[in-house]
């Protein structure tokens, strides 16, 4: 697992350097969408393996609440390229969103998202463990985030496959962010959008040259 988060890293480095040659944190924009479309784009063969290898998507979104960065308008398009076939943020409603400009067109920071939830008391917000992705990051920036208790306008549940081993269950699912009742699991502690924009700026963000 390890090695495959290494070589998912190192392809998500590569692509980005492929698609803007260098880096730079002021094209950045973050932001709570919600989903309007996310359509594949087929390819013609390429020689060149970082597009061959990865699915293409082109996503459009309703910008629901600008976290980072600078962007004039209230619904956004911007392309997707991911290895594993439809981007994961594409099976959450709402999403926080980590996005690049690179001559003239939107990029997604290939692999980076957290799917998000309005809370009760009207802010957006993502259960479980805020660290689960960037688990390498935490020693530095734990000390100034603090996961939270959160009650969500809705209920925020996921089913459990009953062939799933218990194990299993509580790594995807650990307490205190979840509570599992029956076969479902139900988000009752995470963070807030500015943490975990926070976690991914002093993590993988910084890591790949954005800070």
């Amino acid at each position: 697992m390890k090695r495959q988060r290494l070589i998912i890293l190192l392809v998500l480095i590569l692509r980005i350097y492929h698609v803007s040659g260098q880096i730079n944190h002021d094209t950045l924009f973050v932001f709570v969408g919600q989903k309007i479309s996310v359509k594949h784009l087929k390819q013609p063969p390429s020689n060149d393996s970082l597009i061959f290898i990865d699915g293409k998507y082109k996503a459009n979104y309703r910008i629901v609440q600008n976290v980072y960065g600078n962007y004039q308008g209230k619904t956004i398009e911007f392309l997707a390229y991911d290895h594993f076939g439809t981007p994961d943020f594409s099976k959450s409603k709402y999403a926080l969103l980590f996005v690049f400009k690179s001559k003239g067109q939107l990029f997604h920071v290939q692999y980076q998202y957290f799917d998000v939830y309005k809370t009760k008391n009207g802010r957006w917000a993502s259960c479980g463990d805020p660290f689960y992705f960037d688990e390498k990051y935490k020693k530095d920036i734990v000390s100034v985030i603090n996961p939270v208790k959160l009650e969500f306008d809705k209920p925020v549940t996921f089913k459990i496959n009953f062939k799933v081993d218990s194990l299993r269950i509580k790594k995807v699912f650990p307490e205190p962010y979840f509570r599992i009742v029956n076969n479902r699991a139900i988000g009752v502690m995470g963070a807030y959008v500015e943490d975990l924009f926070l976690i991914k700026k002093e993590g993988i963000l910084k890591g790949l040259g954005y800070f």
